[in-house]
């Protein structure tokens, strides 16, 4: 095969770089299946080609005509053993683009595109029937403007009822139950963000007149985010009595328990990254009990989580995964130096989102409690900015008290200070 000398393999299986043509002959190659390298290539096929040239290159790859210098016999054998299994595996390509992988918006060009699909699966309906046939009816579907693939989502059948506060015309945050804080915190926007809204950074392009925003559901979790940080520093730093702020931290680390217990990572992140705002911090410090820091230093560790835990998840994939994904998309080139496609950035982007696809998968789902939705977001939408924070942070505990620097000195941090500062709260948990 010619396609060898268009690779730059690591190993037998790992392909680092190649030629267009030679990306699209190994995703259909007669003699290996390569799951991972097919994944990745369609996952993140839009950042080195457009959808209709890849459907042009899967179309002439089914025509694949017989290496030069075979006689007759060995035409017809390589036409029986190799062209077969080619013509299989594009059909198969064909197929799970469509249903698993498809990155395309709705629009006249993407419908012209899927016609023209469907138009080619036709004539292959005599070589490879069964599965051609199973081709043409997603096809369908995706022109009905129907996902062909069955998302799963947690279900709520078996969810405890919720806890309701005694009234709930006016909430009070310290009266709710901090299971239900946890669940509602869950943001809805997190399942609804879509593959291609994470190639490219982008969440990073601003929107253009008459132009399609690209990324509309990262960036609305981008600004729920920063609206849930913001508020919890709020809500820390609303009272100037510290009998009342050490009550809403008790509460925070009670919601922070349930999201832990729950799987709910993300918002569990956003609950220690809220904290990690200087002007929140200096004042939990007062709050906290320093002695009891290394003791509790455990609390976030590798050793004391459920295996099914990553350490990377407690970050949240908010702020981790898309650092990820912008540093692999500024660090490496897209061709390398003798003009093949850099396919080892594409691997590595895929394995990202591969994670964030896991991440979308939470297990747990609690009922919706519509006041407590209402309360939340009114709280968010009205949520304080960085330096409306540190400005009620210098009002309640001014510099020069002497607890700051005290405080500082009696502990060794076990990590962030964000995680430090969470763990030290916990010491007025009882």
């Amino acid at each position: 095969s010619t396609s060898k000398s268009r690779f730059r393999p690591w190993s037998a299986t790992v392909v680092k770089a190649g030629s267009l043509l030679a990306l699209v002959e190994n995703l259909t190659h007669y003699d290996r299946l390569d799951a991972a390298f097919n994944r990745a290539f369609l996952t993140t096929y839009r950042s080195f080609m457009i959808a209709e040239r890849l459907q042009e290159f899967l179309a002439r790859r089914f025509n694949v005509s017989p290496p030069t210098g075979l006689n007759p016999i060995q035409v017809t054998e390589w036409s029986k053993r190799t062209k077969a299994v080619i013509q299989l595996r594009v059909i198969n390509v064909l197929r799970q683009w469509p249903e698993h992988f498809w990155l395309e918006l709705r629009s006249p060009g993407t419908e012209m595109l899927l016609h023209q699909i469907q138009s080619f699966v036709r004539t292959a309906i005599p070589i490879v029937e069964g599965r051609a046939q199973q081709l043409l009816a997603i096809i369908e579907r995706r022109l009905r403007g129907e996902t062909p693939c069955k998302t799963t989502q947690p279900s709520i059948r078996n969810s405890p009822r919720p806890i309701l506060p005694r009234s709930v015309d006016k909430i009070d945050f310290l009266k709710v139950d901090p299971v239900e804080v946890a669940g509602q915190l869950e943001s809805h926007v997190f399942s609804k963000v879509q593959v291609n809204e994470l190639l490219n950074k982008a969440w990073q392009k601003k929107k253009g007149e008459n132009v399609v925003e690209l990324a509309p559901n990262v960036r609305a979790l981008i600004r729920y985010s920063n609206q849930l940080s913001n508020w919890v520093g709020g809500l820390i730093l609303h009272h100037s009595d510290l009998k009342r702020r050490t009550q809403v931290i008790n509460q925070l680390i009670h919601v922070a328990h349930s999201e832990r217990a729950c799987n709910l990572l993300d918002p569990l992140r956003q609950l220690i990254s809220s904290t990690s705002n200087f002007g929140v911090y200096r004042n939990m410090l007062r709050v906290a009990v320093p002695p009891c820091i290394p003791f509790l230093g455990g609390f976030f560790s590798p050793s004391q989580l459920p295996i099914s835990w990553e350490v990377s998840m407690l970050m949240g994939w908010t702020d981790l995964y898309l650092k990820d994904l912008t540093f692999i998309e500024d660090g490496n080139p897209c061709v390398t130096g003798d003009g093949l496609i850099n396919f080892h950035k594409y691997t590595m982007l895929t394995s990202t989102i591969h994670e964030i696809q896991r991440f979308k998968e939470a297990p747990y789902a609690l009922q919706p409690v519509s006041a407590l939705e209402e309360y939340l977001f009114s709280q968010l939408q009205s949520a304080c900015d960085l330096h409306d924070l540190w400005e009620k942070s210098r009002r309640l505990e001014p510099r020069g008290r002497g607890c700051e620097n005290a405080h500082r000195l009696s502990y060794t941090s076990t990590g962030s200070h964000m995680s430090a500062m969470v763990i030290a709260s916990l010491a007025i948990d009882e």
